[in-house]
């Protein structure tokens, strides 16, 4: 879940259609995490109370009592995570290669989780 404003343009955006892809990264660990699923918006006062926190409250001068404050809550299906332990440079060596050659470059680790790894 995230906090967001009621009002953000991601919300009206996730009620036309609630398809969403997340993608995090520590590009000086080479870590790149994907994830797919669906998005809902909620007001659970509960749950807003549970997680409100001093960075959170930065971004809500109002405080957690605001109308505009909502929990945009993701249900991940599935997902992949990537880990890269050579340089950017052999990186790039791969990604030239993989171009010319029409093979996969070999980026290192590779998972995948959730619906689409049963496959």
């Amino acid at each position: 879940m995230f906090y967001t404003k009621r009002s953000a343009e991601k919300v009206m955006e996730s009620q036309q259609d609630s398809k969403v892809c997340l993608s995090f990264s520590d590009q000086e660990e080479g870590i790149y995490v994907s994830m797919s699923g669906t998005a809902n918006l909620t007001d659970n006062r509960e749950l807003i109370d549970k997680y409100w926190n001093p960075f959170v409250g930065a971004w809500f001068p109002k405080g957690k009592e605001d109308p505009d404050v909502a929990l945009m809550e993701i249900k991940i299906q599935m997902g992949e995570h990537w880990k890269s332990k050579e340089s950017k440079t052999f990186q790039l060596y791969e990604i030239a290669k993989a171009n010319m050659t029409e093979k996969t470059p070999d980026m290192g680790e590779n998972e995948k989780f959730g619906d689409e790894s049963k496959s």
